[in-house]
């Protein structure tokens, strides 16, 4: 009786023996050596695997670090800080590494667009996009089910009104939320962009303004008055090109709120307007004209990129010298000055 239950257990256990006494050994001939420099890369990645660096991950971008196959500084997650201590391990200089942050190329909200029908479907941007092209009276509009909130790892994305809006202080323009987007609405651009075009439609203009008073019609009205050239209209939407729009190298111009006059265009007298030939005639204050341009421009009332009165003061400080950037000229008859006399008057009395 004990017999037959000692030669199984003999057998198994001697098994078990062998069978392990020939992993180890293949554990030793067939063992892959690990790459030291690759695991302590990884361990500074932030691990997010969003592939805004270009590649599938961050095993594979730490990878590619160590075979010097890529640069220590395409992490737009980790930002700076990640970029150094990668560079520090590699033992290379870094670069500066420039922010992004992603724009929603649609403002085709409730108030300005509506919905044509009830969509009972799945409740995901692409199933709604396969059954006529969403419930949204555009077809180029943000479908606003939330596939771009959903993947997005840093609650920097929600729908709002129907239309997907960024939270700029917490998104890292990891690129997740564009990928996502069946319509290719969301751009990822450099966090210190000012200006881009807020409209995606393709349609002509006459359609555009029956589906949304927001839409861009593909006028060029703006390409023909930008002299630079930084404003094309390509398939009825218009793009600007930042390398060539002044406001985006930080340079103002007051050619918006300046009477004609001069006959000098900025591109031949190689600076941009200051204003010399004063306001034009549906224009009080010169300055306040401008400033309110540059109100327009930051999107202060946009629902997208609502400015708190810190971001806007922070914007402002950027101008040097903003009452001789506005009022070089037209200081003795702003309302400003009459309203720093009118407060003086009231001192004295």
């Amino acid at each position: 009786m004990l017999q037959t239950i000692l030669v199984p257990v003999s057998i198994v256990t001697g098994t078990g023996l062998i069978a392990g006494l020939l992993l180890s050994i293949a554990s030793k001939f067939f063992a892959v050596k690990v790459d030291e420099t690759v695991a302590n890369l990884r361990e500074v990645l932030p691990g997010a695997n969003c592939g805004a660096c270009g590649c599938a991950g961050c095993d594979e971008y730490a990878s590619k670090m160590a075979a010097g196959e890529a640069p220590p500084n395409l992490c737009p997650v980790g930002g700076a800080p990640v970029a150094a201590k990668l560079g520090e391990i590699l033992g290379v200089s870094v670069g500066d590494i420039e922010p992004k942050r992603a724009v929603v190329k649609c403002r085709g909200h409730l108030q300005t667009s509506e919905y044509i029908m009830d969509y009972d479907g799945p409740k995901t941007c692409k199933a709604a996009k396969l059954y006529y092209n969403g419930r949204t009276s555009c077809n180029f509009a943000c479908l606003g089910y939330g596939d771009c909130t959903n993947v997005c790892e840093y609650d920097a994305i929600h729908i709002v009104d129907g239309v997907a809006v960024v939270d700029k202080s917490k998104c890292v323009g990891c690129g997740m939320c564009a990928r996502e987007c069946p319509n290719h609405l969301i751009d990822i651009i450099p966090a210190t962009s000012k200006v881009y075009v807020s409209c995606s439609s393709h349609d002509k203009g006459a359609q555009t303004r029956k589906v949304c008073r927001d839409g861009c019609i593909g006028c060029k009205k703006c390409e023909r008055v930008c002299e630079f050239g930084a404003i094309t209209v390509e398939n009825n939407c218009a793009h600007i090109d930042p390398e060539k729009c002044m406001l985006e190298q930080g340079v103002i111009c007051l050619g918006p709120a300046t009477r004609a006059g001069c006959g000098a265009k900025c591109i031949d007298a190689n600076q941009p307007c200051r204003g010399c030939m004063g306001p034009t005639a549906s224009v009080m204050d010169q300055g306040g004209s401008m400033l309110s341009a540059l109100a327009s421009i930051f999107r202060t009332a946009d629902n997208e990129t609502q400015l708190s009165e810190d971001e806007i003061l922070k914007l402002m400080t950027q101008i040097k010298d903003p009452l001789g950037t506005f009022y070089a000229f037209t200081m003795p008859v702003s309302i400003i000055k009459r309203k720093v006399q009118e407060k003086n008057a009231g001192v004295k009395q």
